[in-house]
């Protein structure tokens, strides 16, 4: 007989299911690996980061057919963090300053000394990258503030709204301002606001339709 044709959300129903543990380890995998060949061998290859950010590209765009197209629609799922994966990528990226350093000082050309001297630049080269490293992860936050601002706001609504936690007293100490005090002849409008605020009418004005 003729074949019954089936709605949008039939269809999508005899897709695969999507297995998120495993597509991300399987995905996590292959960045991790690629990762592994441009920065552990970036002086021998330069190109490599050019090839990796394309093939990234290439990535992006077929999880993103696979997710819509060859997929059930996953169900969202949070995560704090990518897990131990910041761990393996940040100790890939510190073992790429022994691998690049021992390239740039024992076979290229670059440095035309006896072996112990570039035994020790190797070495110096090490602490330098190292300490830079750290010092650049150090003064990076890993959080931007905005989004700090939004998890102490939700867990503020989550404690007083939701579990009903009582206020704390609303009192105010105005001791704590008594610098900003002012007597009434040391207050002026002066340089309170920019001359663009001030119009001459209504016309052109924030208050006009």
């Amino acid at each position: 007989g003729e074949k019954q044709k089936m709605s949008a959300a039939e269809l999508q129903y005899t897709l695969e299911t999507y297995d998120p543990t495993e597509s991300t380890i399987e995905d996590f995998t292959t960045i991790s690996i690629e990762l592994g060949y441009v920065v552990l061998f970036a002086v021998a290859f330069p190109v490599a980061p050019f090839m990796a950010a394309v093939s990234e590209y290439v990535q992006i765009r077929t999880d993103g057919w696979k997710l819509c197209r060859a997929y059930k629609r996953c169900e969202p799922i949070g995560a704090q963090d990518i897990g131990i994966w910041a761990s393996i990528f940040q100790l890939t990226t510190y073992a790429s300053v022994i691998s690049n350093a021992g390239i740039v000082m024992f076979t290229g050309t670059w440095f035309p000394y006896k072996l112990s001297t570039r035994i020790w630049m190797f070495i110096l080269f090490q602490y330098v990258l190292v300490a830079l490293m750290t010092g650049l992860d150090a003064s990076i936050p890993d959080t931007p503030e905005d989004v700090e601002m939004q998890v102490e706001r939700t867990a503020f609504f989550e404690k007083f709204i939701v579990e009903g936690a009582e206020p704390d007293g609303d009192k105010v100490d105005f001791d704590e301002y008594a610098h900003q005090h002012k007597k009434p002849h040391e207050v002026t409008y002066e340089n309170r606001t920019h001359e663009s605020q001030y119009h001459d009418s209504l016309d052109g004005s924030v208050f006009s339709d």
